[in-house]
């Protein structure tokens, strides 16, 4: 099984183009939060609009996604709309679908052909492989509340980083998904939230106990960003994980680890 590992496209739509052309490949997409910019200026509407129109093209194509919510996710003091922008009639018949949820990313479900935030679901390939993914959805207050266990091999998505692991920053990282995952071992963890930088070490991969733990170490929002986002591609036939990136002059580089 071949899954594309990726977080915090932060509605960068030249990367959600790049997916859109080379994810549905793979058996699954997985993207762990910050779908979204809360700082956009086109305000939260054009992305939802947008964001909807995409996931329905991803499944036309054949694609398998699995999305967690991020910090950028959720309700912030950003505009819905921005004064003097139309929304046709159409888009207002999607928006009033997305009231009728909790949360946006639930009405991305698309009569759950898709996995978000509190799913669970298990993906099989046609050479009889599974593998049972799970996404546990961003709390602003830190929590978090996930409780559920699943034999392996078995894929959680969370945005933040497992605290106090080289996959976080000094002031970022989750210590209760830390200890989730040093107690109820998933297979593999994919998270985001921290960036890549020129001032660390941008590891993308580090165990905890028998959890395999990524991060995609995204692009920075700030700058020229490359044409392509970094992710991450999980072999688990192969027992390989190869991070693919730009280092800040746009250069292509990867570097590949083994996973049991």
């Amino acid at each position: 099984m071949k899954l594309l590992l990726t977080s915090d496209f932060h509605f960068h739509r030249p990367w959600y183009d790049w997916l859109l052309d080379h994810g549905p490949q793979y058996d699954l997409v997985a993207i762990a939060g910050d779908l979204m910019e809360m700082h956009y200026p086109g305000g939260v509407v054009p992305q939802l609009i947008y964001l909807h129109t995409w996931v329905r093209a991803m499944l036309k194509r054949g694609a398998v996604l699995a999305i967690c919510s991020g910090n950028h996710d959720l309700p912030s003091t950003a505009p819905m709309v921005v004064p003097h922008l139309g929304i046709d009639k159409e888009s207002v018949s999607l928006l009033e679908e997305y009231a009728k949820h909790d949360h946006w990313l639930q009405a991305l479900r698309r009569n759950h052909q898709i996995t978000v935030d509190q799913d669970h679901r298990i993906i099989r390939t046609n050479s009889g492989e599974s593998l049972m993914v799970s996404c546990a959805p961003y709390r602003a207050d830190g929590q978090f509340l996930f409780r559920e266990h699943f034999p392996p091999p078995w894929l959680l998505l969370h945005h933040e980083p497992p605290g106090g692991t080289t996959l976080a920053g000094l002031n970022t990282g989750n210590q209760a998904l830390a200890e989730f995952v040093r107690k109820t071992p998933p297979k593999y963890v994919l998270s985001g939230h921290t960036h890549f930088s020129e001032m660390s070490d941008n590891a993308f991969h580090e165990r905890i106990c028998k959890a395999h733990c990524f991060n995609c170490r995204q692009y920075p929002t700030a700058g020229i960003r490359p044409p392509a986002p970094n992710v991450i591609i999980l072999d688990t036939s192969a027992g390989t994980a190869t991070w693919r990136f730009c280092t800040p002059d746009g250069t292509p580089q990867q570097t590949t680890v083994e996973v049991d």
